[in-house]
């Protein structure tokens, strides 16, 4: 649960913040590293997720990679520290390239 708390986070800060207007809707993230450190037990109980940018690389328009640090707080005690870093690639590329390890993978199967 924690991690994918963390992998949603990660992409709402990344699309609320970072994706320009042009590309929201046009554009898929996919996960590069994530690093998780647990400090102590994480209770199902009320917890304070804290999402702290720490890389923003542009490569055109669209595509950028974004890395950033997020903690996971319950009574004001950081329990779980987690690094987590994703690409967000313009739609049409990603769907090209999908296409082509598609394609390569079924060569290989005939």
């Amino acid at each position: 649960m924690v991690i994918e708390a963390a992998r949603q986070m990660t992409i709402a800060v990344a699309e609320a913040y970072y994706v320009t207007p042009a590309a929201k809707g046009k554009v898929n993230f996919v996960t590069n590293k994530m690093d998780v450190t647990y400090r102590d037990f994480l209770l199902p109980i009320h917890t304070e997720i804290l999402c702290i940018p720490v890389e923003l690389r542009r490569s055109g328009a669209s595509n950028f990679r974004f890395g950033c640090r997020l903690e996971f707080k319950q009574q004001n005690q950081c329990l779980v520290v987690l690094g987590f870093e994703l690409s967000v690639i313009d739609s049409r590329y990603f769907q090209l390239k999908e296409a082509q390890l598609l394609h390569q993978f079924v060569k290989r199967l005939a």
